[in-house]
């Protein structure tokens, strides 16, 4: 088993430490509670989500609560860096998988092909935010096509697309992956 490791938070030293293997902890500290001084106990803080997969936590300073991304903080306080306009990649494309030796810095774009060349982002069919046909449609434009009582046209009409890409969608040309 390795050990862990803690830094302090960047920006909340005293307050925050984070771990080697992505855990945030609050340190036991007093604070000023309604006009009360209250002890605040060391305990590992529960992490949230962000709503696309990435782990998050709320820090508190000052009197200021902010939601900071866990595989952020992480890469700040174990991976030298000067330039913050950098992200941060998730080597094995595990957005929950905030060990220090899974991430690294990358500029925007070399994060835009590690997750395409590892499949971590869907750009076809309906995830794609250009289209203008879901699955069902697409399932549907055939079957209507195979009946015989729709043309081309028609169905391009009908689905607001071009002829050309009811061809494409007829002759598995487009839309592969739909049976």
């Amino acid at each position: 088993m390795t050990n862990v490791i803690w830094k302090p938070v960047k920006g909340y030293e005293g307050l925050y430490e984070v771990s080697s293997n992505g855990e945030v902890k609050s340190l036991k500290r007093t604070v000023d509670f309604r006009g009360f001084k209250k002890i605040v106990n060391e305990r590992i803080l529960k992490l949230g989500d962000s709503g696309d997969g990435y782990p998050t936590v709320y820090l508190s300073k000052n009197g200021k609560r902010n939601t900071y991304k866990v595989h952020r903080l992480v890469a700040i306080a174990f991976h030298e860096n000067s330039d913050f306009s950098l992200q941060v990649n998730h080597i094995d494309g595990n957005k929950r998988n905030n060990h220090y030796k899974n991430l690294e810095w990358t500029t925007k774009q070399e994060n835009i092909i590690h997750a395409h060349k590892n499949k971590l982002i869907k750009t076809h069919g309906e995830y794609n935010n250009c289209s203008k046909l879901k699955y069902r449609d697409v399932e549907l434009i055939r079957s209507l096509y195979k009946s015989g009582k729709y043309t081309q046209k028609e169905l391009a009409k009908k689905f607001s697309v071009t002829s050309q890409n009811i061809w494409l969608i007829v002759h598995n040309k487009k839309w592969k992956e739909v049976n």
